[in-house]
């Protein structure tokens, strides 16, 4: 790729990112001339002014932000990501001490299945005082990364869930787990939990021990439809159970 070919894809990339908006939005501000060298700079070199901005606490957060954002654009077009990769996540970790910034540097590390950013979402769940941002929050970005000490923590909320957000976010970690087929059961069953609830305990079941559901024709669906939310619980479950019958096309 030249070097012509790279800026302008660049450029289209932090347009469709949202970032151009941000950098544009004062002009001649620091932000705004951090995006500008970064699009004209060389793409071995690129990163080098970001990353110094990234890691200096004492940088405006606004600013290290923007940082950030052109960084996460440079990892999929910059040809020595590779050599500045470690900077990058180190700069990535320290932002976590920055409210301002800790949401996007989340974003990043657990995408990338960083284990220093699981371990402090993980402390944050099982201590809400150490907590780096809202439970729910935590058990999103813990869920590209489904692995045994996750679900553990995972099955720990779903038993007493602070809200249903959060309840939610829990059982979409737990929704692969073979561990957790006994708590769907009773999920499903518990008319006290609420349609979305039932309806995600439902579809997980479907895929972990689908002979835990009810047959489509089973009359415990019309038994089922008592009331609006029973019978849409009902209708769904009929829904899973068919689409699980229908023969692939083949």
């Amino acid at each position: 790729m030249s070097i012509k070919d790279y800026r302008r894809q660049l450029e289209q990339q932090v347009t469709e990112e949202g970032a151009q908006v941000e950098l544009e939005a004062v002009p001649g501000s620091p932000a705004e001339a951090l995006g500008r060298q970064v699009r004209d700079e060389d793409p071995r070199t690129a990163h080098i002014e970001p990353l110094a901005r990234l890691a200096d606490p004492n940088e405006a957060p606004e600013v290290r932000l923007v940082a950030l954002g052109l960084l996460k654009l440079l990892s999929f077009s910059s040809p020595t990501f590779p050599e500045w990769r470690p900077m990058f996540f180190e700069a990535l970790r320290r932002a976590l001490s920055e409210p301002e910034l800790r949401a996007a540097a989340l974003e990043v590390l657990t995408q990338s299945r960083d284990r220093f950013a699981q371990e402090k979402l993980l402390e944050g769940l099982r201590d809400p005082g150490q907590a780096l941002v809202p439970p729910d929050q935590a058990l999103r970005l813990l869920s590209s990364d489904p692995h045994a000490d996750v679900r553990d923590v995972a099955r720990s909320v779903a038993a007493e869930p602070p809200d249903e957000e959060t309840l939610l976010q829990a059982m979409k970690v737990l929704a692969g787990d073979p561990r957790s087929v006994e708590g769907f059961k009773s999920m499903l069953a518990d008319s006290s939990q609420s349609l979305p609830v039932r309806k995600m305990a439902a579809t997980a079941l479907n895929n972990l021990a689908p002979e835990a559901l009810p047959a489509a024709e089973d009359p415990q669906l019309e038994a089922v439809g008592g009331n609006d939310s029973e019978s849409a619980l009902a209708k769904h479950i009929g829904a899973l159970v068919r689409t699980r019958r229908e023969p692939v096309p083949g």
